[in-house]
């Protein structure tokens, strides 16, 4: 289709950092793989294989791996993304299949 690609393996995740990213206050914080797609890609509507979705591992609500698609599924709220290490730059991620 000559779109990027990017592939989320959510077997054992304890929660959804790998896509929205871990906050800069920490030593080892650094942006997630949405974030990625928009600043390495050369297309706005990037493709995201969620593999193995039905085993990722919740320990309640907030800190399950799912709780991203929340935001990122739904249209309005995927207008106003935003990555957990850059909080203050919102980024349109309702083009995103």
């Amino acid at each position: 289709m000559g779109v990027a690609r990017f592939s989320v393996s959510f077997s054992g995740l304890s929660n959804g950092a790998v896509l929205t990213g871990s906050s800069s206050f920490w030593s080892n914080g650094k942006q997630g793989q949405v974030f990625d797609a928009l600043q390495l890609g050369r297309h706005m509507n990037p493709v995201f294989l969620l593999d193995e979705i039905d085993k990722a591992v919740a320990s309640g609500y907030y800190r399950s791996p799912l709780s991203p698609l929340h935001q990122l599924l739904e249209m309005e709220n995927a207008k106003v993304f935003q990555d957990e290490f850059f909080i203050d730059i919102p980024v349109d991620t309702s083009w995103f299949t």
